[in-house]
């Protein structure tokens, strides 16, 4: 396999690792899910592959032409010690409904830290947790993707 990438985050230094890497990631709501006997919550997504660009090479004139398209890669994305987790913009009973990862934030509570996953049009997924304890893993080869994620600026 080519160079998959495996990282652990436990606070939120890390967690802003992971969530740079996952932007833009698409993620069926139906490849969510908590297991609350094991305070697992997880889910699998298509992550864009950001820290790859398209290899280039030199035309007739030395401009620069895309031989390669972009990438995507399937990869999952699980917290151990959560104790609630609380969906809004979305239900259970949508699991085809495509929802594109915008970012993942940390916030400290009495009772230990939120993690919310904030994705594109108003859907979050807030986790309760005693602390940051995350995993992110590649979990098959690259594929080729045509299209790079562009966001529009706010004015």
């Amino acid at each position: 396999m080519s160079d998959l990438i495996r990282l652990k985050a436990e606070d939120v230094d890390d967690l802003n690792i992971i969530s740079a890497l996952l932007q833009d990631a698409v993620v069926f709501a139906g490849e969510i899910a908590f297991t609350p006997a094991t305070r697992r919550f997880g889910l699998m997504a298509a992550r864009f592959r950001w820290e790859e660009k398209p290899r280039t090479k030199r035309g007739l004139f030395r401009k620069a032409v895309a031989d390669e398209p972009f990438e995507r890669v399937r990869c999952g994305l699980h917290f151990d010690t959560v104790r609630a987790v609380r969906r809004k913009g979305f239900g259970q009973d949508e699991p085809a409904r495509v929802l594109e990862l915008l970012a993942i934030t940390a916030q400290t509570t009495d009772q230990g830290v939120t993690l919310t996953l904030s994705f594109a049009d108003g859907a979050s997924i807030a986790l309760d947790a005693e602390v940051i304890d995350a995993h992110v893993s590649d979990v098959s080869e690259p594929w080729r993707t045509p299209a790079k994620p562009e966001h529009a600026l706010d004015e």
